[in-house]
């Protein structure tokens, strides 16, 4: 999935993540181009969207 997340400072960046969790809080996932788990708190959280698996 593609989510958007916004920083302190008000820019807002797009990640593609495979998600393994979300709880406390948090979405755990995995970057699936680098294989980094990246941690993305929800309330920065600004969208989701689904990717299609084929890419």
């Amino acid at each position: 999935m593609t989510v958007s997340v916004v920083d302190a400072q008000g820019r807002s960046t797009s990640r593609l993540v495979v998600p393994v969790s979300v709880a406390g809080g948090r979405i755990e996932g995995i970057e699936p181009d680098s294989a980094e788990a990246v941690s993305l708190p929800l309330h920065r959280v600004i969208s989701v969207a689904d990717v299609d698996p084929t890419r």
